[in-house]
């Protein structure tokens, strides 16, 4: 369901932006467990995109149709 797939993707990037901004003092092993964990979590649901360069790259590869823009920008928005 795409509903779940743009709230696990606000869940990662919510999880992985606290740690970055948080764990500067574990010299950059929060962030790098962060991104691990929500790859783990939410990788069944929405294959963990957590970053909007590989949401556009997964645009570009299955092509450019309403429905995939606009999930795209759903997926962007959250």
């Amino acid at each position: 369901n795409k509903k779940w797939v743009c709230l696990a993707e606000l869940f990662g990037t919510f999880i992985l932006t606290v740690s970055v901004n948080y764990g500067t003092e574990s010299e950059g092993i929060a962030p790098a467990l962060a991104y691990f964990a929500c790859c783990i979590l939410i990788g069944p649901i929405s294959n963990a995109h957590l970053n909007p360069a590989v949401t556009a790259g997964t645009l570009l590869n299955v092509g450019f149709s309403k429905d995939n823009v606009l999930f795209t920008l759903a997926i962007w928005g959250a």
